[in-house]
């Protein structure tokens, strides 16, 4: 604790001196200026696409004195940043990376893997409007696996353009400065895309998977700006540019999980970027098997059958009734009367004939 203190007091004291033996110190000066007080670094465009590093090394007579500052880029490595400087206890250098999720939780840490165990470390944060400094960043810090951080919600200020790390290593022998600028749009973190459905498609030949436009702070973003990734059980697909996917030649008797994450596309970010976590799997297949149309054959065969099937029994119960029931013969009009005359004539002959005998 005693020597963080000992760091911070260097950094304000404005007549900090110089390492003698590094030719590189008289040059570096003016940037360490421009780094050390964090509430110009709202304003330094230099820091938009560099970091700043300083480091302060102790001198001949024990004493922290400011040995180098310069703006770093990926180039840079440990050999050009410490060559030349009285031989510090420990040689690291830090690849800070911060990410704003949507609960506007920022997180902002760094590789710790040759970083003594014994450090000491002090976090400033300043988020930053323009070229203006809106609040400080109150954060908590922490330390998982072979990363370090610091961890704090900035939800009262969602809005603002940019946030200015600090990261102040302190060890044996060495003070380490290290600044670093984020645009709030480029450290992102979003959700995963919602809505997301899954079905067989073209004669279950094809799996079709549509979803939701995933939501950003950035309200320009076009849709080639979002990448999207589809894990379809172990493989992995990225497209961009639209909401919906087709993965042809698919086994309809088997069963598929499906995830989804998102991010910006390289082509809309000047920063590193972050993949969302993975959405909730979902589960589709297999393929119900397609059930043969009846209903039109079965609408024809009543349209049909039904009357066949009724004329079919009027046939059959009339040839029945007629077996049964045998029609009595009725005679004619013309033979009725010729009948009548005839048992006319009968009855006259035969009264005539009773006659006869009686005489």
């Amino acid at each position: 604790m005693l020597q963080c203190c000992f760091f911070l007091l260097g950094l304000l004291c404005s007549t900090a001196p110089t390492w003698a033996g590094d030719p590189e110190a008289g040059q570096t000066t003016d940037v360490y200026e421009a780094l050390r007080n964090i509430e110009q670094q709202c304003s330094n465009r230099v820091l938009r696409y560099k970091s700043g590093l300083s480091l302060l090394v102790g001198n001949s007579t024990g004493e922290m004195a400011h040995a180098r500052s310069k703006y770093i880029d990926s180039r840079d490595t440990l050999e050009s940043l410490y060559s030349g400087l009285h031989q510090p206890s420990a040689r690291f250098l830090l690849d800070i990376s911060c990410l704003l999720d949507s609960q506007n939780e920022l997180n902002c840490s760094w590789n710790n893997t040759d970083i003594p165990a014994k450090a000491e470390y002090a976090i400033t944060g300043r988020l930053c409007r323009k070229t203006s400094v809106l609040s400080s960043w109150n954060c908590t810090l922490y330390n998982q696996g072979k990363r370090t951080g610091c961890e704090g919600n900035v939800g009262h200020l969602q809005n603002h353009y940019a946030t200015v790390i600090q990261v102040n290593v302190s060890v044996s022998g060495l003070w380490y400065i290290h600044s670093k600028y984020f645009f709030t749009n480029y450290i992102e973190k979003m959700d995963p895309p919602k809505n997301i459905s899954c079905s067989f498609t073209e004669g279950n030949q094809n799996l079709t998977i549509q979803w939701e436009k995933a939501i950003s702070r950035r309200k320009d973003l076009n849709k080639y700006c979002l990448m999207y990734g589809i894990k379809i059980d172990d493989e992995d697909t990225e497209v961009t540019g639209r909401l919906n996917y087709h993965k042809q030649d698919i086994d309809r008797h088997r069963r598929y999980t499906v995830q989804m994450r998102v991010k910006l596309h390289n082509d809309c970010r000047t920063q590193e970027v972050f993949w969302s976590d993975w959405s909730e799997a979902i589960e589709v297949g297999p393929a119900e098997e397609p059930q043969p149309e009846y209903r039109e054959l079965v609408i024809l065969a009543i349209v049909l059958g039904l009357p066949m099937i009724l004329l079919v029994f009027l046939l059959l119960s009339c040839k029945i009734r007629r077996v049964l029931f045998p029609p009595i013969p009725r005679p004619s009009i013309q033979i009725k009367q010729l009948l009548e005359k005839d048992f006319a004539f009968q009855v006259k002959m035969l009264c005539r004939g009773q006659t006869s005998l009686s005489k």
